[in-house]
């Protein structure tokens, strides 16, 4: 459900990823900000969960 409701924000997403091959953190919460749909709630649980595995992945 939240990503039918975010289909802009995938296709924004998956438009910076074949221009350039990767985003920055700040650039993919940008994206977020600008073209997510999300409740105040799930914002801050999916910003929570994607700099736990950003973490992780550094």
């Amino acid at each position: 459900m939240i990503l039918n409701q975010n289909r802009t924000l995938m296709n924004k997403i998956v438009d910076e990823l074949v221009m350039k091959r990767s985003v920055t953190k700040q650039e993919f919460f940008h994206l977020v900000e600008e073209n997510g749909q999300l409740e105040p709630s799930h914002r801050v649980s999916l910003i929570s969960e994607l700099r736990k595995k950003y973490h992780f992945m550094n």
